[in-house]
């Protein structure tokens, strides 16, 4: 079975904004879609641009990204206008 892309599909219902304080931030791993066998096996992959989107749609921008985990998005992210 391919993998299916599938986004972290952020909404209210996780509590993110309520819960984060001033200033919090919010830091997501995961497979972006880059050949893999836990990737093949689990079939579960959201694309970087996906992860992005869904983000910024949320009202979430980017603090930070690492590259440094093989083919892993690893993004940390802050409400948007939020502080520094």
């Amino acid at each position: 079975m391919p993998a299916r892309p599938r986004g972290p599909e952020v909404s209210d219902d996780l509590h993110l904004r309520r819960d984060l304080t001033p200033g919090g931030r919010v830091a997501v791993i995961d497979f972006d879609g880059r050949k893999g066998c836990f990737v093949r096996w689990t079939g579960h992959i959201t694309p970087r641009e996906l992860l992005l989107r869904e983000m910024a749609e949320a009202g979430y921008e980017i603090v930070e990204e690492f590259d440094f985990i093989d083919r892993q998005a690893f993004v940390i992210f802050r409400r948007a206008g939020g502080p520094p």
